[in-house]
This record gives C-alpha cells, sequence and structure tokens, in this order.
C-alpha cells in the first residue's frame, strides 16, 4: 500500500513506519536525504525498493541504530538530525521538550568541549549544559553572551581551531568524579526496569511479562547496592509505565552519577548484551568502560554477553556514564521464572557497578 505522508511543522515526514512496497512523498523525502548524506539508492524514486533498505541498513549501521531497513521514527529523527550542519542555523537554549538537536548541535559541543568550555556529553541536544558553555565561550571572546549561536560565535569558533584538539572536558569531568570515588559508597544510580504500566514487553515462553522480570532484577540490583552504601534511585514502582523521556528526565533531574536501563530481547538479534552510547565515531569513554564492567560480572549467569556502542535515546539523552542491559540469553526463559536466577542478575549487575568503581 502506498505510504500516506504526514507533516510536522510544514515538513513531510514518514508515517509511523516506511518499509519495502511503500511509495509516495514520503519515501521520495527519505530517499533525498539519504542521497545528500551519501548513499545511493539505484533509480528507485519515490518507490521503496531493495536499493533504499540496502541504503537505510548501511545509514543505520553508521548510527548506532538496529539495522532492520525499516524507517520508524528514532531512523527518521536520525536522518533529519545527520543532515544539520554547523553554521545552517542559529543554534540556541529551547524550553523543555523543544530543544535543538541535530549534528551541528553535536560539533558545537566537540569544539567547545575540546577548547575547554563544558558544554556537557557531545549528544547533539542543545540544553542547558550548552547553553552555559556558549556564554562563557562568548564571554571570553569579546561577543556579547547572549547564548545565540550564530554566525560571529562560528567565526570566533573557526579562528580557534587549530587550537582544538581531541580531548573533551565533558570526558575529562566524568572521569575525575569516577577516579575521586572512594568506591560505590554515597553514589547516586539510577535503575530503570522497562516498560511497565500498560506496557507489558515481551512475553517469555513461560507467559511471564517482561515489565515484571526486569523489575525484580532492577530491585536485587538495588537492594546490592544499598548494601553497599551507594543510593539507588529506581526510575518506576511497580504497576507504573513513564515514558522514556521522562525516565530520562528523572535521572538528570536527580544528579544521578550512573544510568542502567534493564531490558529482555530488545534487540533482533539474540544474545545478552550491555550497550553505551555511541554515535559516528564519538563516545562515552565511561560509559563503555561501565558496560564492560557489567558485562564481565554478568557472563558467568548469561554466557557470552557482548559490548556494543548504541545511540539508543536513554544513552543519549542521560548526562550521565549509561548502559542498557539485554538480560535475554539462549535457553534462559525457564530459569528467568525463578526468583534466585534474577537475584543472582541484579547482584551480579551491583557488582559490575563497584568493580567499575573500584
Amino acid at each position: 500500500m502506498p505510504a500516506t505522508p504526514q507533516r510536522s511543522g510544514g515538513a513531510i515526514g514518514p508515517p509511523q513506519r516506511l518499509q519495502q512496497g511503500d511509495e509516495g512523498s514520503a519515501v521520495l523525502d527519505v530517499q533525498a536525504r539519504l542521497i545528500a548524506l551519501g548513499y545511493p539508492i539505484g533509480g528507485e524514486r519515490g518507490a521503496f525498493g531493495p536499493s533504499t533498505e540496502s541504503a537505510v541498513k548501511a545509514f543505520q549501521v553508521r548510527r548506532g541504530l538496529s539495522p532492520d531497513g525499516l524507517v520508524g521514527d528514532h531512523t527518521w529523527r536520525e536522518l533529519v538530525e545527520a543532515g544539520r550542519t554547523l553554521g545552517s542555523r542559529t543554534l540556541y537554549l529551547r524550553g523543555p521538550g523543544r530543544m535543538m538537536r541535530g549534528d551541528d548541535v553535536r560539533e558545537l559541543q566537540r569544539r567547545l568541549n575540546a577548547l575547554g568550555f563544558d558544554s556537557g556529553k557531545e549528544d547533539g541536544i542543545f540544553g542547558f549544559s550548552t547553553d552555559g558553555a556558549v556564554r562563557e565561550f562568548q564571554r571570553n571572546t569579546g561577543l556579547a553572551a547572549d547564548g545565540y549561536a550564530g554566525h560571529d560565535t562560528f567565526d570566533a569558533l573557526d579562528r580557534l581551531r587549530r587550537r582544538i584538539g581531541p580531548g573533551s572536558k565533558a570526558e575529562l569531568r566524568e572521569r575525575l568524579a569516577r577516579e575521586l570515588a572512594v568506591g560505590v559508597g554515597g553514589r547516586a544510580v539510577f535503575l530503570d526496569p522497562a516498560h511497565g504500566g500498560h506496557d507489558v514487553g515481551h512475553l517469555t515462553d513461560p507467559g511471564i511479562p517482561e515489565a515484571y522480570l526486569v523489575y525484580r532484577v532492577a530491585e536485587s540490583t538495588s537492594e546490592a547496592l544499598a548494601g553497599a552504601g551507594a543510593t539507588p534511585l529506581l526510575s518506576r514502582a511497580v504497576q507504573q509505565g513513564p515514558d522514556e523521556d521522562r525516565r530520562c528526565e528523572i535521572a538528570n533531574a536527580r544528579s544521578a552519577d550512573l544510568a542502567v536501563s534493564f531490558h529482555l530481547a530488545c534487540r533482533a538479534d539474540p544474545g545478552p548484551t550491555v550497550a553505551f552510547w555511541s554515535v559516528e565515531g564519538r563516545q562515552s569513554a565511561t560509559g563503555r568502560e561501565l558496560a564492560e564492567a557489567i558485562a564481565e560480572a554478568l557472563r558467568p549467569r548469561l554466557g557470552p554477553t557482548q559490548v556494543l556502542g548504541r545511540n539508543l535515546p536513554f544513552l543519549r539523552q542521560t548526562r550521565m556514564p549509561a548502559v542498557v542491559i539485554d538480560l535475554a540469553a539462549a535457553g534462559n526463559d525457564e530459569l528467568l521464572g525463578e526468583d534466585p536466577y534474577l537475584e543472582a542478575l541484579g547482584q551480579a549487575v551491583a557488582t559490575g557497578i563497584e568493580t567499575y568503581y573500584g
């Protein structure tokens, strides 16, 4: 069936999902964006064929997304943001829920961090940290410190490009915070069992909802961390199900030192994983170290556990080192129905967190 385009803010956007066989202006828009980013699509114009699907998959791999070849909301947003280049628009702080996003914001953050102005995580989201760094940079270069990054600010950044190295003040801040900590004691750890409320998530073979299982694992992690002197912060009660944006807002508002999200079978590829934030050659170095420590602690229970760099909303929108854990493992469906097994998984995650701080 041909895809019906939708409009948002005057721009043509895709329907809820585009896939092979769809046609129309939404497909044409996606193809134009892929071509502009350097992905060939053959002779397909306005028709979502094999060449377009291959281009979408290649783009998804590059951006740290699941390469399913479908253009849903997440892939569409990444396509739009990837087309933003520094200098193509004025960047500034908008209100909550309306923050400017894009690769131009990420490049601005990279340059500011490398010059010693702490713009926070290079996530491509123009938030309060980026606003503060822009104003401080403007003050230091004799510009009006209004927080609007326009031509004058970009020109000043260009003049200083030779002084920009590979370092990042934001990364240095995260690493110092970790190294100055004496163990996990006193650390605030945000624990996010996925789904909840009306969203039960994946059902295991015995019919137990994912939302319940991951809550039990997070609860066990919370108990183990509290016993070690940390301050665990659960994102929801057992019957609640806030959306992902709200979970990230809670973690940021409570100034958590770490954030961990628990899932079960959240990937098309089988096998347990621990993911940290990574996109286009940029990554959270401390997030990766946290992921490696947790994966190592989980392997005796789950078997081979991969550490992956992913560009997932939870990893991107939280402002502290964060990981997303997928606890699905071959043959563990029956074990997931046993409380001692779930408790052991939670304790293993806590052990990984303690190792990260150790």
